[in-house]
């Protein structure tokens, strides 16, 4: 069983992190905003196509 990481042990973020930071927070929110909405009347690959778009934008 793999080693439990803790706090202390956690690197800190690189440089230039705190410039990317709030952009990041944004695609999050909109990951949870597209999983979370109603599905209702759509296809499988309708249903998955705004949260491809989301994670293409992100990288």
């Amino acid at each position: 069983m793999p080693a439990m990481r803790s706090a202390k042990t956690r690197k800190p973020p690189p440089d230039g992190f705190d410039d990317i930071e709030d952009t990041l927070l944004e695609f999050s929110n909109k990951m949870k905003d597209a999983e979370n909405a109603s599905h209702e009347g759509r296809k499988k690959h309708e249903m998955q196509w705004p949260i491809f778009q989301i994670t293409h934008q992100r990288t």
